[in-house]
């Protein structure tokens, strides 16, 4: 196994709206073309890509504690890897610090794509509010 990530972005939003914009299945950042979350514990999380099954995203939600926290898993199609995403919404009054940490990569190569994919899933979420 691989260093986990953690990524960190503060926006001006409340944890409340940044946590129902996460499971929002309007929440579509490229390349995902559709979005399926069912956030309760048990639930099931599937993304799609539009390229095909191994570019598919399944996923089981482990924890529910709106607004502060959401743990789930998360496997590609057709790869063996199956990691576990912790999303915290911290409160500081006037922003919301969100925290990603993903852990359970069985490369860096993995590790690596998932960085830059969380890094640009942050970066699009403030045009969700």
């Amino acid at each position: 196994m691989t260093t986990p990530v953690r990524v960190l972005r503060t926006l001006d939003a409340s944890p409340a709206d940044l946590f129902d914009v996460w499971v929002s299945s309007e929440t579509l950042v490229d390349p995902v073309t559709a979005l399926e979350m069912d956030a309760v514990v048990g639930g099931v999380l599937r993304v799609s890509t539009g390229a095909g099954l191994t570019s598919d995203l399944w996923g089981r939600f482990l924890a529910v504690e709106r607004p502060t926290r959401l743990r789930y898993t998360w496997r590609w199609g057709g790869f063996d890897e199956e990691s576990v995403v912790e999303v915290l919404f911290h409160d500081l009054e006037d922003v919301t610090v969100v925290e990603v940490n993903h852990a359970g990569f069985l490369d860096d190569t993995s590790r690596r794509n998932n960085l830059e994919g969380w890094v640009r899933y942050l970066d699009s979420l403030p045009a969700f509010l």
